[in-house]
């Protein structure tokens, strides 16, 4: 074999161990299952009200506005709540729920891994993360975060219990 082949080789091996890094480490939701997005103490859930407004209230797995599919579009992430097809979606400098829709960018997120807390990032405003700031959802720049920071939270599988079919 010439240098040239062993090298390739090399490169290559390199390169798909290197995938299967990151892919091991890649954020996965199951397809179906139902979510609470929390924060970091978890102790609130981002939950969507009757009226369609996010808000941050005591988790309550009964809520069925604290209970989210997630959905894999490109490589991105979309936060929807299957009781009233609203999906978690930013607006200006607001984090608020939309009408579901496979072609508004507003709502497609990734995740980043920090420790054993997720953060969710808009993908049309890389450089912001979702927050908590005393109790209120808003957006952190990205650059700003600490570890331990608000802005992390946490999503967790519902487990057992019941949810009710419709928000009502």
């Amino acid at each position: 074999m010439t240098v040239t082949k062993i090298m390739s080789r090399t490169l290559a091996l390199c390169l798909l161990c290197a995938m299967a890094v990151v892919t091991a480490t890649a954020q996965t939701f199951q397809r179906g299952a139902l979510y609470q997005l929390l924060t970091a103490n978890g102790q609130q859930a981002m939950t969507l009200d009757a009226k369609g407004r996010l808000a941050l209230e005591k988790r309550d797995a009964a809520n069925p506005g604290q209970h989210f599919n997630v959905s894999e579009l490109s490589g991105s992430w979309r936060f929807i709540n299957p009781f009233n097809n609203r999906a978690i979606r930013t607006e200006g400098d607001a984090l608020e729920a939309g009408e579901n829709n496979g072609s508004d960018e507003a709502q497609l997120w990734e995740t980043e891994t920090d420790g054993k807390f997720v953060l969710l990032i808009p993908t049309n405003r890389p450089e912001m993360a979702a927050a908590v700031t005393n109790g209120n959802l808003e957006w952190l720049p990205t650059a700003e975060r600490q570890p331990g920071a608000a802005a992390q939270g946490q999503s967790q599988r519902q487990q057992g219990g019941t949810v009710p079919n419709s928000v009502g």
